[in-house]
């Protein structure tokens, strides 16, 4: 099993106890000692350093948070955030690996054009979470003042 990310460890007497995140759910799971000396699990290193807070992540979760319900398709958040879809699309997966936002596909029976399918992203509760947080400290940087001034 692959994990995104791995949580508190504790050992205690006869092994290792540890909460495990998979694409957003949590799990506490039991290692003891056995045939292998090894915790059954590979862990991702690179995911379990928090999202660094770039300028692109926070004009992100500005044009999120101006809606916070709301759903998005990639192509708008991409305008309404000013950030180009080679930047935006990284951010959009790693929200979706860290549980922030949800993704479905359009119903083709509301599509009046003859056009594919969209794919939509809806924040959780935990991204409504993480993203006003993650806004709240950059109120307090200097080099994102600007970008949050404008959310009320």
């Amino acid at each position: 099993m692959s994990l995104n990310q791995v949580g508190e460890i504790t050992r205690d007497g006869g092994g290792v106890t540890y909460e495990a995140r998979d694409r957003g759910a949590v799990s506490t799971r039991r290692w003891a000692p056995g045939a292998g000396n090894v915790l059954p699990v590979e862990v991702d290193l690179c995911r379990v350093q928090a999202m660094r807070q770039t300028h692109a992540l926070v004009q992100v979760a500005v044009g999120m948070m101006e809606d916070p319900h709301g759903r998005y398709w990639g192509y708008e958040l991409s305008k309404r955030s000013g950030v180009r879809s080679g930047a935006l699309y990284p951010i959009l997966h790693r929200m979706l690996d860290e549980g922030w936002v949800e993704d479905g596909w359009e119903d083709p029976a509301e599509i009046d054009d003859r056009r594919p399918p969209r794919r939509y992203y809806e924040l959780t509760e935990e991204g409504r979470r993480r993203l006003g947080a993650l806004l709240e400290a950059a109120r307090h940087e200097k080099r994102f003042s600007a970008l949050v001034g404008r959310l009320a």
